[in-house]
């Protein structure tokens, strides 16, 4: 008797999704606090200057969010079916 592991990979996949809306809330925290930090008066980074590990991080976040979530949307996907030719298959002589 064969198991299907349709049910554990949709698990899978649903935290994975959550896991990536987890990161772009970070994403736009960080995005937020490296506004308020360019904004200020004495910002040590901006358009003309190199940016801060703040922008790094924003801007990481976002890209990891996006794969996380992209990754947990094929595992809630119908899975490919991994069946070999059967009874229909013509024998090559």
């Amino acid at each position: 008797m064969q198991r299907s592991n349709a049910q554990p990979s949709q698990t899978l996949g649903a935290c994975l999704i959550s896991a990536g809306l987890m990161l772009a809330a970070a994403a736009a925290s960080a995005a937020l606090a490296a506004a308020d930090h360019m904004a200020g008066a004495a910002a040590p980074c901006g358009p003309a200057l190199r940016h801060c590990l703040l922008c790094a991080a924003s801007a990481a976040s976002l890209t990891a969010s996006i794969g996380v979530a992209a990754a947990g949307v094929m595992l809630l996907g119908p899975r490919p079916s991994l069946q070999r030719a059967g009874r229909g298959a013509r024998r090559s002589t």
